[in-house]
C-alpha cells in the first residue's frame, strides 16, 4: 500500500513538473507584426497585447529598414482596444511619432486600427502627418533588421 501511494505521489509530482516546464515554455512572448496601408511592417520584439487597463513597453523595428520603434502600448479599460504611442528613429536622418489604436478582438482584420504618423521635414523645419489603417499579420520569416 505504501509503495503504491509513493509511486502515485512521484508520478503526480513528475506530471506537475512536466506541465510547469511545458507551460512556461509556451508562455514566452513571440514577436507581433503589424502592417499599415503603405505596406510597412512593424515588428514588436517579444510583444503581446497588454491586459485591460495596463500598459507595457513596445520595442521593435520597421521591417526592411534601419528604423527603430520604441514606445508604449496600453489596453483600454473596457478591453476593446489597444492604443500605441511609438517613437521612430532612423539613421537617414528621419524621426517621428506614430500613434494608433487597434481592435484587440479583430486586430487581424484589414483596417482593424487607425492612426497617424508624423515625421520631421528637414527641408522646411516642420512636420508632416499621414493617416493610416493598421492590422496585425503573421510575422514574415526571416525578420531582418537592415
Amino acid at each position: 500500500m505504501k509503495t503504491n501511494l509513493k509511486k502515485t505521489f512521484l508520478t503526480t509530482l513528475a506530471a506537475l513538473g512536466a506541465m510547469l516546464v511545458l507551460g512556461s515554455s509556451t508562455s514566452w512572448a513571440v514577436d507581433m507584426c503589424f502592417n499599415d496601408d503603405f505596406g510597412s511592417t512593424f515588428v514588436g520584439k517579444s510583444f503581446t497585447f497588454p491586459a485591460a487597463g495596463t500598459c507595457k513597453d513596445f520595442n521593435g523595428y520597421e521591417l526592411g529598414t534601419n528604423c527603430i520603434l520604441t514606445g508604449t502600448a496600453c489596453g483600454t479599460s473596457n478591453n476593446a482596444d489597444v492604443r500605441f504611442n511609438l517613437n521612430t528613429s532612423c539613421p537617414n536622418p528621419y524621426f517621428g511619432n506614430t500613434s494608433f489604436a487597434i481592435s484587440r478582438l479583430y486586430s487581424n482584420i484589414n483596417q482593424a486600427g487607425f492612426g497617424v504618423s508624423c515625421a520631421s521635414n528637414l527641408s522646411s523645419g516642420g512636420f508632416y502627418c499621414t493617416n493610416f489603417h493598421i492590422n496585425t499579420i503573421p510575422c514574415p520569416n526571416p525578420r531582418p533588421l537592415n
